[in-house]
């Protein structure tokens, strides 16, 4: 099963990574995933989102060079608790084919 943003394909599910969320459980593409901010010490909720491959940087590099992301962070470090909390709340193998996130942008295909 592939991950789409829309009709683009961005990655194939199950695909390990070296991203964990902020409880440490490992992330792969296809897992959503709740992402919060912490702002003047206030919470908000920002959504959900998707860890995805750099589909457009695949060209020439070996699989084990493909980086991955959350989708909607790219270039965003997330790896601070006190500002960033991304949690893991649907595992990719609990989606189904059709699945789609039209709020979220994404949606699953064979």
């Amino acid at each position: 099963m592939k991950i789409y943003s829309g009709q683009c394909e961005e990655g194939t599910c199950g695909t390990p990574t070296k991203l964990v969320d902020s409880w440490g459980n490992s992330l792969f593409v296809g897992d959503i995933v709740s992402i919060a901010t912490n702002e003047r010490g206030m919470w908000g909720f920002h959504g959900l989102s998707a860890v995805v491959e750099d589909r457009p940087n695949l060209v020439g590099r070996t699989d084990s060079l493909i980086p991955h992301f959350i989708m909607g962070l790219y270039s965003i470090d997330w790896s601070n608790p006190e500002q960033w909390l991304i949690h893991k709340v649907k595992d990719w193998k609990d989606c189904v084919d059709g699945e789609h996130w039209k709020q979220y942008g994404f949606n699953y295909k064979p």
